[in-house]
């Protein structure tokens, strides 16, 4: 009876030492990272044009420059405003209506009295797009009053 004693003995020592084993470290675990990105979002316009208006007998079209956007934000949108509702103004009676062009995405349109604004665009390039700006008028059936006609465009720029 000893011998069986000592051989259960054995056993429960045995077994208690697999199940007292120190605690295994974990082998896996997760780490959760967060960043942001900061918005890029810039805009850049040609300077003051200055042209010679021809007297009305073809149209004309002046090439005003690039307008680029530079932007890592989708949906950002364009706006263009003329102070004088799309008119080169020389007095109230001596207007000539124009249409701006810019790039791909106005052909022609007038700036009436609430402007004109781009569809939803997406990010672009580091180097921003460029938008070629181009005005057109005429031609007129009669000859334009001398003078000085001016307006201004106001570019904006913005997103949601």
């Amino acid at each position: 009876m000893k011998k069986y004693a000592l051989v259960a003995l054995f056993a429960v020592v045995s077994l208690g030492m697999v199940f007292a084993a120190t605690a295994v470290p974990p082998t896996e675990g997760n780490i959760s990272i967060t960043g942001e990105v900061k918005e890029a979002f810039s805009l850049k316009v040609p300077g003051t044009y200055s042209g010679t208006i021809e007297n009305g007998s073809s149209e004309e079209t002046w090439k005003i420059g690039d307008i680029v956007v530079a932007s890592n934000v989708d949906g950002w949108i364009i706006h263009l405003e003329s102070s004088n509702y799309g008119y080169l103004v020389h007095d109230p009676e001596n207007q000539i209506a124009y249409t701006v062009t810019l790039g791909e995405l106005a052909k022609g349109v007038t700036l009436g009295k609430d402007g004109w604004t781009s569809d939803s665009q997406h990010r672009t390039s580091k180097g921003g797009n460029a938008y070629p700006l181009s005005v057109s008028f005429g031609p007129s059936s009669e000859y334009y009053v001398a003078g000085s006609y001016s307006d201004l465009i106001t570019v904006t720029i913005k997103h949601n």
